[in-house]
């Protein structure tokens, strides 16, 4: 967002001052944003300040896993009583 302002000389985020041209590249950015499911980044060259995003955190991880492991826990528990 931050290089979007900084390339069109905004000094702050006012998309009712935005021209049709930078509503424009605003949407592409969203939507890029969206399909990539991670914020964009336009200093990706600069390796120290590349994000990686993750599908999913590690708490949701360890979340489904537990679910998961309970889930056939109670499918083996209810076969051994049948």
């Amino acid at each position: 967002m931050q290089a979007f302002l900084d390339k069109h000389q905004l000094p702050d985020f006012n998309p009712a001052a935005f021209s049709s041209h930078q509503c424009e590249e605003m949407i592409g950015l969203i939507r890029r944003s969206s399909e990539d499911q991670k914020l964009v980044n336009h200093d990706e060259d600069s390796p120290a300040r590349v994000q990686h995003s993750q599908t999913l955190s590690t708490g949701v991880r360890y979340g489904l896993l537990a679910a998961g492991v309970m889930i056939i826990v109670a499918v083996v528990a209810g076969a051994v009583m049948f």
